[in-house]
């Protein structure tokens, strides 16, 4: 007789997702989602809304939840909201938390913070903590907190904040970074709306404690719109320049910082030197970049072979023929510049790439000839 399959379930308070996994157990899959319907449709849908508690909680309790989606509103003391509270302690098979702006937006700060203590010292599988947001929404998160639950959710993978993140105090900055700073398992982070409130702020401490972050691979930074033009927010060059580094990372993404051509020159300098793996860099909505960053950038390129994509804002008309130049490079980086035309001895698959992807570019020729002068040997 065949066991029974094992139930995985997705849940949240918008919305119900249940589904069997499909392994080579001779499982069955299925899949059914409903939205929660309004209260006077609860008899046609058969799903009300206590019942949602309910698989909720015994999801928690029997670990079969794996993805929980906080998004509508929720009454903190309400007997079902403690009963999924107590349900989390011992469970093992949460993996993935995503917090929606209605869930947060009504409920105050103190409550949010102990919430995510919870969650970060009870889930012990926990991998990814989402939080979404809305325009309508104006309710911040405070930098206090995050560190707070970065700091004891020891094995988590992915971070991303899209509401604003408000640092009060170089303090604040302090603690937030050692949040980080101690952190192994973090792979992704984005924190695209960082919101530093004080005078002659600096994030450099924050930046230190995620360069120490050594398996990183993918970073997002960026201040909140209203943070933009007040303050120098990286006051060190090479702070920025250190994340160029980092062994892992082939997605950086800077947005909305007082970036100047120094920043980028000390950012591919570090590149260069350790062959970085990035892949997609994007330096925008900066006020200080000048044709001089894109020279760097060049000069990186001609040795460097990994780089594929680069957004980076500059004065019109500035940097047009170094922006050109750079863009060949990459675009020989994407087509397998190091792989498949450095590398590879076969005569044949180099000319079928050339032909194939640069045959009217006689640049791109002249450079991959330059790169490759093993294809004019006659016994190669």
């Amino acid at each position: 007789m065949s066991a029974a399959p094992t139930r995985r379930v997705s849940s949240s308070f918008g919305h119900w997702n249940a589904s069997h996994q499909n392994h080579q157990t001779n499982r069955h899959t299925t899949t059914a989602t409903t939205p929660l319907p309004p209260p006077k449709a609860h008899a046609s849908y058969g799903v009300t809304t206590k019942q949602q508690y309910t698989m909720i909680i015994n999801g928690l309790k029997y670990n079969t939840l794996v993805r929980m989606s906080l998004t509508n509103s929720m009454d903190m003391q309400c007997e079902s909201w403690h009963l999924i509270l107590a349900a989390m302690k011992g469970n093992t098979s949460v993996s993935d938390i995503y917090i929606g702006p209605n869930f947060y937006s009504r409920i105050s700060p103190k409550e949010f913070d102990d919430f995510l203590q919870h969650i970060a010292s009870t889930l012990v599988n926990l991998r990814v903590l989402s939080i979404g947001t809305l325009e309508f929404t104006k309710t911040p998160i405070e930098a206090t907190c995050i560190a707070k639950f970065v700091d004891t959710a020891v094995n988590l993978q992915t971070l991303r904040i899209e509401r604003n993140l408000t640092i009060k105090s170089l303090e604040e900055a302090q603690m937030l970074a050692q949040g980080f700073r101690n952190h192994t398992t973090l792979r992704r982070i984005s924190l695209p709306s960082l919101h530093p409130s004080w005078t002659d702020c600096t994030l450099d401490p924050l930046l230190e404690a995620l360069v120490a972050i050594r398996g990183l691979e993918s970073l997002q930074l960026g201040l909140s719109e209203e943070s933009f033009g007040w303050h120098q927010q990286i006051s060190n060059p090479h702070v920025l320049g250190k994340l160029g580094g980092l062994p892992h990372l082939t997605w950086l993404v800077v947005s909305r910082f007082h970036v100047g051509d120094e920043h980028v020159e000390q950012l591919c300098a570090e590149m260069t030197r350790v062959a970085s793996p990035i892949k997609i860099l994007d330096i925008t909505k900066t006020r200080r970049v000048t044709v001089t960053a894109w020279k760097a950038v060049l000069q990186m390129l001609q040795a460097e072979c990994h780089l594929e994509a680069l957004d980076m804002h500059c004065a019109r008309g500035e940097a047009v023929e170094v922006k050109a130049q750079a863009q060949l490079f990459m675009r020989l980086n994407r087509e397998g510049r190091r792989n498949k035309l450095r590398q590879t001895s076969d005569k044949e698959e180099w000319v079928d790439t050339v032909g194939r992807f640069f045959a009217k570019d006689v640049r791109a020729v002249n450079i991959l000839v330059r790169e490759s002068p093993w294809i004019c040997r006659r016994d190669a």
